[in-house]
């Protein structure tokens, strides 16, 4: 664990030698989530990949863009048919991008489950584990069905992701404020970084 840890940390300094640690701790935290909601990192050593990663950013900030913005026509129903502000256009294209995001999750998912265990019998690596999605297709459906259906299911991913995203931003702001002035005052060699 050391050893990837320094990985990270010699991979991560600028060129005058620094560390940004609020990226480096954001990326932890989102491959935390990640591993827990998905089953796989998105940041760092063994990560899933930049487009993936960049994919799942794009509809998480596009997500919380979208939640904060003051549209006209919720005010003034009767321009909802020109969408002056192209907020409803936005929220179509993202909600395209988001149900394709989680339709591959749930395939691949459902491609490991199909495998079973003879692919991780010589695998005790943490991809073995079961995670949020892993436990969505093992529950049984509503009404008797024998499993959740998608739609059920990607929402349900995508209300815990936007709950972990927020614990995580909120967690950020009250550590980086509150720590931020200990660390300055009990060491005068570090240097601001911005």
């Amino acid at each position: 664990m050391e050893r990837k840890s320094l990985q990270v940390w010699q991979n991560s300094k600028t060129s005058d030698g620094s560390v940004k640690v609020k990226e480096q701790l954001a990326n932890f935290s989102m491959n935390v989530m990640t591993r827990m909601l998905l089953g796989k990192r998105f940041f760092g050593h063994k990560g899933a990949g930049a487009a993936e990663a960049s994919e799942f950013l794009e509809i998480t900030e596009g997500i919380f863009l979208l939640l904060g913005v003051l549209n006209v026509s919720d005010y003034l129903p009767f321009l909802r048919p020109f969408d002056l502000q192209g907020y409803e256009r936005r929220m179509r294209d993202l909600e395209v991008r988001m149900d394709a995001f989680h339709s591959q999750i749930l395939a691949e998912h459902r491609a490991k489950r199909e495998l079973g265990p003879k692919q991780d019998q010589g695998n005790k690596d943490e991809d073995a584990k079961e995670d949020f999605v892993d436990v969505l297709l093992s529950l049984p459906g509503f009404d008797g069905e024998s499993h959740l259906q998608d739609v059920e299911m990607k929402a349900l991913i995508q209300v815990k992701a936007t709950i972990y995203v927020i614990s995580i931003s909120n967690s950020f702001l009250i550590l980086s404020s509150r720590n931020a002035y200990l660390l300055l005052t009990l060491n005068p060699q570090v240097k601001l970084v911005r």
